[in-house]
């Protein structure tokens, strides 16, 4: 059976820049004078549970 999903520490990486894109995204509307919600919960933060 092929295996087709990232590796945890690749899934984290990834996780860890969307994270830093979305926080410096709010970061910057609430500069500009938005109120920005999160719309899908977890989306500014990341954790990865490991066995």
């Amino acid at each position: 059976m092929p295996r087709n999903f990232k590796s945890d520490d690749s899934f984290l990486r990834k996780s860890v820049v969307g994270a830093a894109g979305v926080n410096a995204t709010m970061g910057r509307l609430q500069e500009l004078g938005f109120n920005p919600t999160e719309l899908e919960r977890g989306s500014t933060g990341f954790k990865i549970w490991k066995n």
